[in-house]
């Protein structure tokens, strides 16, 4: 390479040598390229015959199938025992006889007919397979199955698809069983086929080399044949970009990598009447190996040529170079610093003139630089002897030169700092400041910049500041700028120290003032309570705090008196052990402040009961000593770890010292008032002695009694007889005059806790009883009493109260009724009526043998009452129902209201679920007849959930969850009726509860699609407008029927956002295709009752159409006849509103409501919909076509357009054709697709004349 870059003459030779190989090579390349693509293209060519032949073959194979299976349906053999089986019992030998017959049949076919795998025989109703030549699947439900859907009605061929059982690549083909007339039996054959034969079809190929590969893959990206493959273990989820573009739909052939990574020539199918993909690959190391061969063979014939003349090049350049060679070799010596040669000039030519030129150039040189010789010396004696740093910088920012000061004040070598990025040693907080000083010196605006201050990394790893000036060098645009810079860290350093020494002395300054103004509050006030608030006030100018305490030495015991900022209050007047909290008994004995920096890891912190966790973080205990004597001590509490130091303690401690000494003079000034009040009480206490008890007497609102044991009197006192109404006028009785009153039920325990305490086993008495009033009633007294005793312990005398308590048990009793029963029917509440089911569940644990029963009972449509009649209608129905259910009960039962229109019966000692359906019924008799509210007959039904306790309940709340849904089942039938719970119920309902979970993700998750299903004009054929229908692609279960989630989330109310995002998609779609150049289209979208009845339901279409560009007539929003007919005269407003905004209206489902004529003709509706039920049987039944003629009739005579769904047959086209109707949908044309495939159906013309039937 040296001599190369040093040579002429070699550069001569190579450029020639590479001009050679490039010019081998190019030709070589276009050779191969040209033999790549017309092998590419022959080898597509024949891939794609093969593909033809194969699908044609495919698809034959499968069509003599399917006749195979008509002939068999049609057989006698098969219609005449399945009639019999399916009008028999199967448990009869009838049945038996008839199945025997059938299974030897379809046994004996399956034997002589290899392509049919299984033959099953469905039940059109359930779905059950009532024979099968596979015995382990029958009395299997297949009713989900495609083919059971749609081989009810016509002979149908579900193309290969993962069987659910076998877990394989499955084809069915299914057919309605038909007797002699051509009616239905009530049964279909479905042929199950062995799909060996379409292996071979789709495998045998000699024409594919030795590693082509022909396989199908079906829409869920799993393989259903392949010779890689065993069919047991056909992978899934396979991807390719042949697999991915035939399951769009589209066909053609590529290069690309296969499902295994190999990179093949592939061609690619997408067989529309089987729903899967073909593909024929081979290897392209495989197909390309002739091209390969022909470049290698040009290569080398190529080389060989170059080689040749390479050499003859090299021979001419040798002898052109020589003069040039000694030229330069006098010019290296010159260049080494020998400028005293001179080049010799051998020749005249142009070579001549160069080496007398050069020795010109020489002479120069010798002159220019001995000048620059004595400039440099002159340079380097200035910079190598300043004392400020001179650093030199280029555009990035990298050290191209720094004066050898750098070592004296930074410690870095100049050598060890050139080349690196002066940024690197910057501190990071001051980097921005110096890149964008950096940055303005780069503009090159001014010739000198301001001074900059920053900080730089010393070679010891310390931080100098450094203050720098900067210069730009305008004439050389390599340096961006001359750095100018000085150590000033010391100068730096004195200046904080400066600043520190005078924030002091102003913090000392401010503390002594402070602590001046605290000793001035502090000592103007004696009382203890204002001491401590002022403690707190002027504490936070101390020292800083989240949190304090104040605690106070009481005995043997701590405390707090006084505290401000805890999140938890409890710590008010709470009394501790002085040795209880290890860090402030260190406080307390060493008379010393405490710091804990971090409570988390210290042992001494214990918490004060009350006390959070985690928040006081750093902890400051300062000792209150007062005249020598330490008396309690300061809590300062930081959230903050580590905040306090050593000068907060000193500032508490000084703050401390002011604030005990007048804490003590507070308690000191308060024990001498102390004094002197129990002077002043003990004087007055001795002159109203003697009035006291004269005084007490007459004027206690309770009744007083004295009894003395000697004598046996009682004295009772005027307010004691005035409470029972005693007006004898007498003041002494005996205690039979009190125990006489007594109620009876309360006597004996009176007279025994009396005895307790005269025995001296109880401290005082106190009884609560009911007594006699001379009127008769019984009135609550509280006694109370204590006995007096002499010096040997004998009781001589006891006296005390009694107080009337009557209103008191009233309310309590009041009460006690709130919490148990329902304020507006007297019955039971939930509360008492689940302690009551608790307390029999317990006791049937204990008694097995015991049976009882929950009827769970809501009433029917109850909310309708409450918003037409009111609530207070509403509440006197829910009584005179109570009332009516009162009347069913045993004296056993309970009954109870739950909450709103809820009750709930406990039916005890039943002996079967008899028992409690035959309650049920006699309650839905009582319930039938009429009831009158404000001279209104009113009819009522309700819908009653029964569980048994035979299930073996550990929980009341199991128990009434049960019947609940029990109740939900009965609504769910029909309403009005009963129903029994069962354990099916109970998993239904946790499946409802996991989909309406699901289905909250979905949308979270973008898991809904929007399918598409064509709406085609009976007059041209082609398709004029769509249906938008919502589809859920569940993550494991697939694609989800809208049957299942439809009606959950119209009740869960996620029926608006999803109604609103279909509508934002559709509108959208529509959009696109319009602005794709496809004809313009018509979506239609379904609103629900609820999207209906919003209030912004205008303004969400004006916004959606708005935000999507969509034209308003080419939205066409769809409601059903039970929407419109709800409130008509409200109907007639919104449907007037929204036809202003240009949208189509139409009303779907027709004909299965009540729509009134009278409101349908007042109506802006553009269209009608023959519902699907009236289309399906519309050439067998008559009823059902002369439903259809006459909404076709009545909704031309309205000037609407009719439109027909569930079209299926070309019979039903025909019919449909002859009324004149304007425009159909369903299966026949298209079912609903994905936008996509309607996109395909757009771009391909399809019609409805070219169309064949499914």
């Amino acid at each position: 390479m040296r001599f190369w870059t040093k040579s002429l003459m070699a550069r001569l030779v190579s450029y020639f040598l590479l001009l050679s190989l490039l010019t081998v090579c190019l030709l070589g390349t276009v050779a191969y390229v040209r033999a790549i693509q017309a092998i590419t293209q022959l080898v597509f060519d024949r891939l794609s015959v093969a593909a033809t032949l194969k699908a044609e073959e495919l698809n034959r194979w499968v069509g003599d199938q399917s006749q195979e299976v008509l002939f068999i349906a049609r057989r006698p053999e098969v219609r005449d025992p399945i009639r019999v089986m399916l009008s028999h019992p199967k448990d009869g030998p009838t049945y038996e006889t008839a199945y025997a017959e059938l299974s030897s049949y379809l046994t004996s076919i399956v034997a002589s007919r290899p392509d049919l795998g299984e033959i099953t025989i469905l039940d059109n109703e359930g779905g059950q397979i009532l024979i099968s030549t596979d015995k382990s699947h029958e009395g299997q439900y297949r009713v989900r199955d495609s083919y059971f859907v749609e081989g009810r009605w016509r002979t149908f061929v579900q193309n290969v698809y993962h069987s659910p059982i076998t877990n394989r690549p499955t084809l069915t083909i299914a057919t309605p069983l038909l007797d002699e007339s051509g009616q239905r039996l009530g049964a279909l054959l479905a042929a199950h086929l062995n799909l060996e034969r379409m292996d071979r079809i789709i495998l045998e190929d000699p024409q594919l080399g030795i590693n082509g590969e022909t396989y199908l893959v079906d829409e869920l990206n799993a393989f259903v044949s392949s010779a890689r493959f065993g069919r047991d273990a056909f992978p899934r989820g396979v991807r390719s970009l042949g697999i991915d573009e035939a399951l769009r739909g589209n066909s053609g052939s590529a290069l690309y990598e296969n499902y295994a990574g190999v990179p093949v020539l592939g061609v690619y199918r997408w067989m529309e009447e089987r729903e899967l993909a073909l593909l024929t690959e081979l290897p392209q190391a495989e197909a390309f190996e002739p091209a390969r061969d022909l470049a290698r063979t040009l290569f080398l014939t190529g080389l060989l040529s170059a080689g040749v003349l390479a050499a003859g090049v090299f021979l001419l350049a040798r002898q052109i170079a020589r003069p040039l060679l000694a030229i330069t070799q006098t010019a290296t010596q010159v260049a080494a610093g020998d400028l005293s040669l001179s080049a010799p000039v051998l020749t005249d030519d142009e070579i001549g003139v160069l080496a007398r030129a050069f020795n010109q150039m020489t002479a120069q040189l010798r002159l220019l630089y001995e000048a620059l010789r004595r400039s440099e010396e002159h340079f380097r004696s200035l910079i190598e002897n300043a004392s400020d740093i001179i650093t030199t910088l280029d555009a990035k920012g990298i050290i191209r030169y720094v004066s050898p000061s750098t070592n004296r004040m930074l410690g870095y070598k100049p050598e060890s700092l050139r080349g690196q990025s002066a940024f690197d040693f910057i501190h990071p907080d001051d980097l921005p400041i110096v890149i964008q000083a950096f940055s303005r010196m780069s503009q090159r605006r001014t010739p000198r910049q301001p001074l900059l201050e920053f900080r730089f990394r010393h070679a010891n790893g310390s931080w100098r500041i450094l203050e720098a000036s900067r210069n730009n060098i305008v004439d050389d645009f390599e340096i961006i700028g001359v750095i100018n810079a000085r150590d000033i860290t010391e100068r730096k350093e004195a200046e904080t120290e400066r600043e520190h020494l005078l924030a002091a002395e102003r913090e000392q300054r401010l503390l002594a003032e402070t602590l001046r103004e605290v000793a001035s509050a502090l000592n103007s006030h004696l009382e203890r309570e204002r001491v401590l608030k002022l403690m707190l006030e002027y504490l936070e100018r101390v020292v800083e705090y989240d949190s304090v305490s104040i605690m106070l030495i009481n005995g043997d015991e701590l405390e707090i008196v006084a505290q401000r900022g805890y999140r938890v209050k409890t710590h008010r007047l709470l009394r501790l052990k002085v040795g209880a909290l290890g860090h402030v008994q260190q406080v307390l004995q060493g008379r010393a402040p405490v710091i804990i920096k971090e409570t988390l890891d210290d042992p001494r912190w214990l918490r004060l009961p009350g006390e959070e966790d985690s928040y006081i973080r750093c902890w400051l205990g300062v000792p209150l000593i007062a005249y020598n004597q330490v008396i309690g001590l300061l809590n300062l509490d930081k959230e903050t770890p580590g905040y306090y130091t050593t000068r907060h303690a000193e500032f508490a401690v000084a703050f401390a010292n002011q604030a005990a000494t007048a804490i003590e003079n507070a308690r000191l000034y308060t024990e001498a008032q102390q004094e002197l009040q129990e002077r002043k009480r003990a004087e007055a206490a001795l002159r109203a002695s003697e009035e006291r008890y004269a005084l007490a007497a007459r004027g206690a609102n309770d009744g007083l009694w004295d009894w003395n044991l000697m004598t046996g009197a009682v004295y009772f006192s005027a307010r004691w007889q005035a409470m029972l109404g005693v007006m004898e006028d007498r003041r002494f009785f005996s205690m039979s005059d009190w125990f006489d009153r007594v109620h009876p039920e309360e006597l004996t325990l009176l007279e025994a806790e009396l005895s307790a305490h005269l025995d001296g086993r109880s401290p005082h008495f106190e009884h609560e009883h009911r007594m006699r009033h001379e009127n008769g009633s019984y009135l609550w007294m509280l006694t109370r009493g204590i006995a007096v005793r002499d010096e040997q312990g004998q009781v001589y005398r006891m006296a005390g109260s009694q107080t009337d308590i009557t209103e008191r048990k009233r309310a309590e009793e009041q009460l006690l009724r709130n919490a148990f029963y329902d304020s507006l029917t007297g019955l039971p509440n939930r509360a008492l009526f689940m302690d009551r089911l608790g307390r029999l569940i317990e006791r049937t644990r204990r008694h097995e043998e015991e049976l009882f029963a929950v009827l769970f009972l809501d009433i029917d449509r109850f909310k309708n009452i409450n918003d037409s009649l009111g609530h207070m209608e509403g509440d006197q129905l829910l009584v005179s129902i109570a009332a009516r259910l009162a009347c069913c009960l045993r004296p056993t039962d309970t009954l109870a209201r739950l909450g709103g229109d809820e009750f709930a019966l406990l039916l005890e000692e039943i002996k079967d679920v008899s028992d409690a359906t035959r309650m049920a019924e006699r309650i839905q008799e009582e319930l039938a007849l009429p009831f009158m509210l404000t001279d209104q007959e009113l009819f009522i039904t309700a819908s009653i959930g029964i569980t048994l306790s035979s299930t073996g309940y550990e929980r009341p709340e199991d128990l009434l969850r049960d019947a609940d849904t029990a109740m939900y089942r009965a609504k769910g039938m029909g309403k009005a009726r009963h129903v029994v719970f069962d354990t099916a119920m109970h998993v239904r309902a946790v499946r409802l509860l996991q989909l309406e979970t699901e289905l909250r993700r979905a949308l979270e998750r973008e898991e809904f699609r929007v399918y598409y299903q064509p709406i085609v004009s009976l007059k041209t054929g082609h398709i004029i407008g769509a249906e938008a229908l919502v589809r859920w692609a569940h993550p494991q279960r697939g694609i989800v029927s809208p049957a299942e989630f439809m009606p959950l989330i119209e009740e869960n109310g996620l029926i608006q956002p999803i109604g609103e995002w279909v509508l934002r998609t559709a509108c959208a779609q529509n959009r696109w295709w319009q602005m794709a150049g496809f004809p313009p289209l018509g979506v239609a979208v379904n609103l629900s009752a609820q999207q209906f009845r919003q209030k912004a339901l205008c303004h969400l279409i004006s916004d959606v159409l708005s935000e999507t560009g969509l034209a308003a007539n080419s939205l066409k929003l769809e409601l059903t006849e039970s929407i419109v007919m709800e409130n008509a005269e409200t109907t007639i407003l919104a449907l007037q509103e929204l036809k202003e905004i240009g949208v189509e209206l139409s009303i779907d489902d027709f004909g299965t409501g009540y729509s009134s004529l009278s409101y349908l003709k007042r109506f802006p509706i553009d269209t009608l919909k023959v519902d699907r039920s009236f289309v399906r049987d519309i050439t067998t039944d008559p009823n059902d076509a002369a439903i259809t003629i006459a909404i076709v009739t009545l909704a031309h005579s309205l000037k609407l357009k009719v439109i027909s769904e569930g079209v299926e047959t070309e019979e039903q086209l025909a019919f449909l054709r002859a009324q004149r109707c304007d425009e159909i949908q369903g299966y026949l044309f298209s079912p609903p697709i994905p936008a996509d495939a309607f996109t395909r159906l757009l771009q391909e013309g399809r019609c409805l004349e070219t169309m064949e039937a499914v």
